[in-house]
C-alpha cells in the first residue's frame, strides 16, 4: 500500500483490501536448485581459534574446483554473507573446521534459516557448531542435531549404505582419521540425529563414544542439509573427494521420503567419557580454562539472535 502497488488489491473509492499472506497457509515453491553449477565455500573463521585454525575451506576447494565454479568466502575479511549473496549459487558449504564459540555466529545463524526456509542445499561442517547452538531451533530445526557432548574422535564408520552420499563406499567401511596439522588431538562434538534426519555415518570403534552420528543428512521438498560433525581436513583426501563429491550430486536428487519416525533410535552418550579436557586455545589463553567442551559451562548463545529461551547455555 505504501508504494501503492494495488495491481492485486480489490479497491474502492476509500479502501483498498489486499491479500498479505496465502491462504492455504503453504510455503512458495521452493528455490532449491536441481542442477549445481555454482557453490559457495564460506570459510567462518569468526569464532576462538583452537591450535590448528583450519576451516577446511581449502579441502574442499580442492575436492569442488575442477567440476564447478567454486567461490570461497571468508568471514573474518569479506565479512557476513546476506541471504541475497547466498541465492546466487546453487549450493552453499559452511565450514568452521576447528574454530568454536560463535563458530557460527547469530546473524549468520538467521540468514542460513531464511535461505534454508526458501530452499536450499547446504553443507554444514565444523567441530563445534553443535556445541555453539545447543538448545537452539537453528541446532534442531536447520542442523538437526542434538548436542549430547564432546569426545576425541578418530575415525567414521559407514552407518546407511543404501544412500545417495554413501555411493561407492564398501558395507562397513571404516575411514581412520589423518593427525590434526599440529598433532594435538581434537575433541568435536558428539551429536545425535533429529528424528526426521538420517545418520549416514557415524564415529567408529576406535573412536570415543563409537556410534553417535558423525554424517547426518536431512531433506524435504524445499531443502537438503548435510552435517559433518567434525573438520573434513581430518579425513584423507580420497575420502574427501568420494564423501563431498557425493554430497553434492546428492542435492541435484529427487529428495527421499521422511525416515519413519516409528524406527527413530537416537544416539545417548555414555556419561562415563574420559573426555573431559579442555581443548586447545592458544590464540585466546583458554587452553587451561577455556569453557568450549565444558560440561558445566555456557556458550555464548544467550547473545544470539535465533530463539534460545530454553536453552541452558
Amino acid at each position: 500500500l505504501m508504494d501503492n502497488q494495488l495491481h492485486e488489491c480489490l479497491v474502492g473509492s476509500n479502501t483498498a483490501v489486499c491479500q498479505t499472506e496465502d491462504p492455504t497457509g503453504k510455503l512458495p515453491p521452493s528455490i532449491r536448485s536441481t542442477r549445481i553449477d555454482k557453490i559457495l565455500v564460506v570459510a567462518d573463521d569468526s569464532g576462538h581459534a583452537r591450535e590448528d585454525k583450519q576451516t577446511s575451506a581449502l579441502e574442499f576447494d580442492n575436492v569442488l574446483s575442477d567440476t564447478y565454479k567454486i567461490t570461497t568466502w571468508e568471514t573474518s575479511t569479506d565479512g557476513n554473507p546476506d541471504l541475497a549473496e547466498l541465492q546466487q549459487y546453487d549450493a552453499v558449504i559452511w565450514t568452521t573446521g576447528d574454530y568454536w564459540d560463535d563458530s557460527i555466529s547469530a546473524e549468520n545463524a538467521e540468514t542460513l534459516t531464511a535461505y534454508i526456509e526458501a530452499g536450499g542445499n547446504l553443507i554444514l561442517s565444523g567441530a563445534s557448531i553443535a556445541f555453539d547452538w545447543d538448545h537452539t531451533d537453528f541446532l534442531q530445526n536447520i542442523v538437526h542435531a542434538d548436542y549430547q557432548t564432546f569426545a576425541e574422535q578418530a575415525d567414521i564408520e559407514l552407518a546407511l549404505e543404501d544412500h545417495p552420499i554413501a555411493r561407492d563406499f564398501e558395507p562397513g567401511t571404516v575411514v581412520d582419521f589423518v593427525d590434526t596439522p599440529s598433532g594435538e588431538p581434537l575433541l568435536p562434538d558428539v551429536v545425535a540425529h533429529t528424528e526426521d534426519a538420517r545418520v549416514i555415518f557415524k564415529r567408529g570403534p576406535a573412536s570415543e563414544q563409537p556410534g553417535a552420528a558423525a554424517v547426518i543428512a536431512y531433506e524435504d521438498d524445499r531443502s537438503k542439509i548435510a552435517y559433518y560433525a567434525f573438520p573434513i581436513y581430518l579425513l584423507p583426501v580420497e575420502t574427501q573427494s568420494l564423501l563431498v563429491n557425493n554430497t553434492v550430486d546428492w542435492f541435484s536428487r529427487k529428495p527421499l521420503d521422511l525416515p519413519n519416525k516409528d524406527e527413530f533410535e537416537p544416539f545417548a552418550a555414555d556419561e562415563d567419557t574420559s573426555a573431559q579436557e579442555k581443548p586447545q586455545d592458544t590464540e585466546n589463553g583458554n587452553g587451561e580454562n577455556g569453557d568450549q567442551n565444558g560440561q558445566d559451562t555456557g556458550n555464548n548463545n544467550e547473545n544470539n539472535g535465533t530463539d534460545n529461551s530454553d536453552s541452558t547455555n
